[in-house]
């Protein structure tokens, strides 16, 4: 049986990533009953559970997990704020049979190393299996750099969200640098093209004055003190 908790999602994370990944409410729903049918004979997939998702409503952690496989993200990232809020909450209460509350200091580690994972992962497909589609024609390039810039508009929100540390963050964001410097091309689109055409259609005013600010600077301080890119707060 899945794990019978209940949790909230932010809606408009579920739709902008279910939507950026071409996925209509039914396909979503499906794909969804068959990772959780993997897991449980209950046949808990259907749409009405991906509308109660985008609506915010309260839905079984298990349905929640199998969405967030789906769509190649951790469980965290769909999680409304309230509901992350009460689960560190819960973290640091005792349970039955406890002789202490989780120390609050381990869990942002497991946190964001699951998160550094899934990021790691998901980067390397845009890099190497959708590359390879655009190689061969089967991917247009603006669907590429469309996905490759989703993937850096999330990490940012993570980042932001304080989910995934900082230093690895910033050591990513040297890597854009560079690539914003070299300009490479996929699909015939290149690279700056790519991210224009990206900021214009995410209208995330925040998000584009921070990419810029990576664009121009290394960004190589670590303590802050003269950081080009300020702080996430």
């Amino acid at each position: 049986m899945p794990n019978e908790r209940t949790l909230e999602c932010d809606g408009s994370v579920v739709r902008n990533l279910r939507l950026a990944r071409g996925l209509s409410q039914f396909a979503l729903a499906a794909a969804t009953r068959t990772r959780f049918l993997a897991r449980t004979s209950a046949d808990q997939g259907s749409l009405s559970t991906i509308k109660r998702i985008e609506r915010g409503k309260g839905v079984l952690a298990g349905k929640v997990e199998a969405v967030a496989s789906v769509l190649g993200v951790p469980v965290t990232r769909l999680l409304s704020r309230g509901c992350r809020a009460r689960l560190g909450r819960a973290a640091e209460a005792p349970r039955s049979g406890d002789t202490a509350p989780v120390p609050r200091a381990t869990l942002p580690t497991e946190i964001t190393t699951t998160i550094r994972l899934t990021c790691e992962a998901r980067f390397r497909k845009i890099l190497v299996d959708d590359h390879q589609l655009v190689l061969e024609g089967r991917m247009p390039g603006e669907r590429y750099w469309r996905s490759y810039w989703y993937h850096q508009w999330d990490q940012f929100r993570y980042w932001k969200d304080g989910v995934l540390d900082d230093a690895t963050f910033r050591a990513w964001m040297r890597f854009r640098h560079l690539e914003y410097r070299d300009n490479p091309s996929a699909g015939g689109i290149d690279y700056r093209t790519g991210w224009q055409q990206f900021a214009g259609w995410a209208n995330d005013a925040e998000f584009s004055r921070f990419m810029e600010s990576v664009f121009r600077e290394a960004g190589h301080s670590r303590d802050g003190s003269d950081d080009p890119w300020g702080s996430k707060d």
